[in-house]
């Protein structure tokens, strides 16, 4: 068992991107971190420093497998990120079913069922925090994003619906703009206010420390898509079907 001073903090879709970002940060605060995914990838140099546990959002069993190992070592979780994720886009105008079903069954149903199977764990914890991943994205539809933005749209409504009741956990949404990950590396088209995402993990992790219940970057994308959001509808289809050309 951990020392009752060091955190347990358990994040998933750990073996790239932000998630890895994530892992090594919170290593250098003096975390307990618990690293899941399907693999190790760019963790593999980590994996002295880490609690590596094998994990398939898409599947129950998997993650009730997961907590089942964390109970048994730690009995508890501090911090859950739920970061798990996946970006497919849909061509229209085929409308691809399977695309946006895979999209929810990982982004949203994956938060969904790690959540329930987390819960009792992070109710063992004194202070107990719950983070789940969703997107710039929600502001503002786009293009090719039906499956992935909706996907992204859900999870945010779910924990906001969390955040309106759920008085024994502090929750908070992530909600980033373009992070340069093996996800956004597919893009084709421009990317403003590129970041990294060691840069991505840093503002994540001073959000949680000050338990802000949504953390939103870079600003000055945050800032444009929340201007257009509050533009007449008309106006808005117009902009975006100008942004569509250059995807």
């Amino acid at each position: 068992m951990p020392r009752a001073d060091k955190k347990i903090v358990w994040v998933t879709g750990a073996s790239s991107g932000i998630g890895a970002a994530l892992v090594k940060k919170f290593l250098t605060e003096e975390y307990v971190v618990i690293a899941s995914s399907r693999s190790l990838n760019a963790l593999a140099d980590y994996q002295d420093q880490i609690i590596f546990i094998q994990l398939d959002a898409t599947k129950s069993d998997s993650i009730k497998e997961c907590i089942g190992k964390i109970e048994q070592d730690y009995g508890r979780i501090d911090i859950a990120i739920l970061n798990a994720g996946v970006c497919e886009y849909v061509e229209y105008p085929e409308f691809s079913l399977s695309t946006i079903e895979h999209n929810f069954s990982v982004n949203f149903f994956g938060m969904v069922r790690c959540i329930d199977a987390a819960l009792p764990l992070l109710r063992n914890s004194s202070a107990p925090q719950l983070i789940g991943m969703s997107s710039s994205a929600v502001y503002m539809p786009f293009a090719r994003a039906e499956g992935y933005g909706a996907s992204k749209a859900a999870g945010m409504y779910l924990l906001r619906s969390l955040q309106a009741h759920a008085d024994d956990i502090n929750i908070s949404i992530i909600c980033p703009g373009f992070v340069k990950t093996p996800l956004t590396d597919k893009n084709n088209f421009p990317m403003p206010f590129l970041i990294s995402a060691e840069k991505a993990a840093n503002l994540i992790f001073k959000g949680i420390r000050k338990k802000k219940p949504v953390i939103e970057f870079p600003w000055q994308l945050i800032l444009i898509l929340k201007f257009l959001h509050v533009l007449p509808y008309r106006l808005q289809n117009v902009i975006l079907k100008q942004l569509g050309k250059y995807q």
